[in-house]
């Protein structure tokens, strides 16, 4: 995975855009990400990241992708949680998700409910047992990192689908909420303090697992059932509680449903990595 810069940046960044519309998948770069997201004031290096739009094709009329973080730090009651830090690294831009307390971005949905919402038009993009990928861009904090970097599930049950680390290693996760989750992890572990692009895709059976552009694992398994009512970057939110961030960078993510080809995701892994350059955090 790279690029080389100029008009090569410019057609990764185009083959990228339409591989995006292509799925209709949501696209988030910390780059895009505001302090202030009602009077639009972008974040600065060493400020709260409080929203970051989806500048990819999931959202649509009633049905915002946005990242949000309601979190607010400014009064004594707001407690220990905090929103993410902006960094700027190598003059490339991503969230801090390092300090005591930090929470990272939340996209809050919809669930059908029969007989009430059977078909409601704030969803998210894919539920669990449907064909769909994701994947992000992130810089570890050591070589036993581990905690949530990407997650989509449902905030009152135990579903989910997420990336991971793992002592160090990538991982991909799924769950219906009931029995043991699918999971596949890489054999070896990611390098700290470098980025690196961990991917995951589940699609007619198969649950795959990819870093920087190579397959890591995978499984078969056919997964059941289960919605899903939320997305979240940088750590997780299942049955009432928050899970653990990886404590680390994070520069973008992708996420959508449907099936890529595997030349497509290579690009849209390439186009990830270049929000992150050869950024290290010293």
């Amino acid at each position: 995975l790279g690029g080389r810069g100029g008009a090569t940046d410019r057609n990764l960044g185009d083959a990228a855009h339409a591989v995006l519309a292509r799925h209709a998948a949501a696209k988030w770069e910390m780059a895009h990400g505001y302090t202030d997201y009602v009077r639009g004031a972008p974040s600065q290096d060493g400020r709260p990241v409080r929203a970051v739009a989806d500048t990819g094709f999931a959202s649509s009329v009633g049905n915002a992708m946005e990242m949000v973080c309601f979190l607010n730090d400014d009064t004594a009651a707001s407690g220990p949680m905090k929103p993410p830090v902006l960094r700027v690294v190598e003059g490339r831009k991503a969230i801090d998700l390092s300090g005591p307390g930090a929470w990272g971005l939340w996209c809050k949905k919809r669930a059908p409910q029969p007989g009430v919402q059977p078909r409601p038009r704030n969803r998210v993009p894919y539920d669990l047992h449907d064909d769909h990928f994701a994947m992000a861009v992130i810089v570890p904090p050591d070589a036993n990192a581990g905690g949530a970097v990407f997650q989509a599930s449902r905030a009152e049950q135990r579903s989910f689908s997420e990336i991971a680390l793992d002592q160090g290693r990538a991982q991909a996760r799924w769950s219906d909420g009931r029995g043991a989750p699918v999971v596949v992890t890489a054999s070896e572990r990611l390098a700290a303090r470098t980025p690196a692009v961990v991917t995951l895709a589940s699609a007619g059976g198969l649950q795959t697992l990819r870093v920087n552009g190579r397959t890591a694992g995978e499984t078969r398994s056919r997964l059941p059932q289960a919605v899903f009512d939320q997305l979240l970057i940088g750590w997780g939110f299942v049955d009432h509680y928050p899970r653990d961030s990886f404590r680390g960078l994070l520069f973008g993510a992708i996420a959508g449903k449907g099936r890529p080809s595997e030349a497509e995701l290579e690009v849209l892994e390439r186009y990830l990595l270049s929000l992150a350059a050869e950024a290290a955090r010293n």
